[in-house]
């Protein structure tokens, strides 16, 4: 069985910058949480308060961009967000496609649009809680430390 800690958890406001249109979008309002699974990476999750549909499922990965929004509002990273676009946009999640090559252009799009990071910023009201998820977030985003007790331990095989 899986064993996943929850490592931090806050309410806050979810946005999305669109590239096309630069400027950010908002997605929703939730409880933002950072999972760690016993043996894994971390993982950044966000559902919507009311309806509790899934905003945000990130892996945070190694080298992941975070950064901290000006006076402490909140928090800004870039991931593969794993819940697909159309369905995260308000109001397409419930919208029937009615011919096959409607749904088709749809998985294209998303199959396209899946593995591209997209920057992602999240506002919370407590500038303590910004603060400290900013270093959970630096601190989960470094490369896993080398195991050099199994290298010390391996038989020399050149000799």
């Amino acid at each position: 069985m899986l064993c996943v800690v929850p490592l931090h958890a806050a309410d806050g406001s979810l946005f999305e910058f669109d590239t096309a249109a630069a400027k950010w979008r908002e997605r929703g309002k939730g409880e933002f949480k950072v999972n760690k699974a016993e043996k894994g990476m971390a993982r950044m999750v966000m559902r919507q308060a009311a309806n509790l549909r899934l905003l945000l499922n990130a892996k945070v990965y190694p080298g992941m961009p975070v950064q901290l929004m000006p006076s402490n509002v909140g928090v800004t990273f870039g991931v593969v967000n794993a819940v697909a676009s159309h369905q995260s946009e308000s109001g397409n999640a419930d919208k029937k496609e009615t011919t096959d090559e409607a749904s088709n252009d749809v998985a294209a799009a998303s199959a396209s649009t899946a593995a591209k990071p997209t920057t992602w910023a999240l506002k919370i009201k407590n500038p303590e809680r910004v603060t400290v998820l900013a270093q959970l977030l630096t601190e989960l985003r470094k490369p896993p430390a080398a195991d050099t007790t199994a290298d010390a331990a391996a038989p020399d095989s050149a000799v």
